[in-house]
This record gives structure tokens, sequence and C-alpha cells, in this order.
């Protein structure tokens, strides 16, 4: 995974914690695919 990828996974990761959703299958369909053509 190259850097924006991490960074996107953090930025989403940090989303996730903020609003107290942690599930891992909740993710967002365009971050996820955002971070998939990133790596």
């Amino acid at each position: 995974m190259d850097l924006l990828g991490y960074l996107l996974l953090l930025a989403q990761k940090e989303a996730e914690a903020r609003s107290g959703k942690v599930s891992e299958e909740d993710e967002p369909t365009e971050l996820t695919d955002a971070t998939l053509d990133a790596e």
C-alpha cells in the first residue's frame, strides 16, 4: 500500500472512531474503492 492509500485508511479509521463507529463492515464504498485504487 502506498502513502496515499495509508492516509485514506487512517482518515477513515479516525472518522469512525470520532463517530463512535468502529465496525469494519460499514465502510463507505467510495473510500474503499479509492483505497484499493491507491494501492
